[in-house]
């Protein structure tokens, strides 16, 4: 029996990498999908093919964010079909970046075409697995000890860098002066914790010594004999 050729590509969402994701990060998305196996040219400057997420809250399944960017690629054999024959089975996988304005909270995500007729079957478009959007993470760097401390050069001195936000924080701590001193760090709930910096100089410590680590950062200090 030949196959009935749909109004709009059918997409099932199969993977994603991750269960749990701050804001600004990527998940990468992976589908089924029935279509035409010609992506085509997106209508913005964002590049990628076709195909966009919207995202759902999982509790209520109520849509929270709608026609994201996602730059999907098709994976393994390509089968082809004239333009709008939605009749051939292909997958697709690619990264969505999660908006900085999605708020805390579970979801999952849609895909589907970047046409007016794209919502004509909701039934076209299955739900992804759910994950967790946490809140953005926080650090506060501060004095271990009140008022700071003074040591002699290469002694250790302790900071106090207390966390805000998702857990775990997981942070690689790179002493810039003295590499052999780097070290990484997980923290695995919300509250403080101390690491010892090995200052040579007068010594700032500040967020260029926490690697990939974002978020409001107070600077303290660590004053050195000299």
């Amino acid at each position: 029996m030949a196959a009935v050729a749909q109004s709009v590509p059918r997409t099932t969402p199969t993977s994603i990498n991750v269960t749990s994701i701050c804001p600004g990060e990527q998940i990468i998305l992976s589908a089924d999908v029935t279509d035409d196996g010609l992506l085509g040219v997106r209508e913005t400057p964002d590049g990628g093919g076709k195909y966009w997420v919207s995202y759902y809250n999982s509790s209520t399944g109520q849509l929270a964010l709608d026609f994201q960017t996602y730059n999907e690629v098709y994976t393994g054999t390509v089968t082809k079909r004239s333009s709008g024959v939605y009749t051939a089975s292909n997958k697709i996988s690619g990264p969505i970046t999660i908006p900085p304005s999605l708020p805390p909270g579970s979801y999952f995500v849609k895909i589907f075409v970047g046409e007016q007729n794209s919502r004509l079957n909701p039934n076209n478009a299955g739900n992804s697995p759910t994950f967790r959007v946490n809140a953005p993470a926080t650090v506060v760097i501060s004095d271990a000890v009140a008022g700071g401390v003074t040591i002699n050069p290469g002694q250790a001195a302790p900071v106090k860098l207390t966390f805000g936000g998702g857990v775990p924080f997981t942070f690689y701590y790179d002493n810039l002066l003295n590499p052999g001193f780097s070290q990484i760090v997980s923290v695995l709930t919300e509250g403080s914790t101390t690491i010892n910096v090995y200052p040579t100089t007068t010594y700032t410590f500040d967020a260029s010594k926490l690697i990939n680590f974002r978020g409001p950062v107070i600077m303290e200090h660590v004053l050195v004999r000299q």
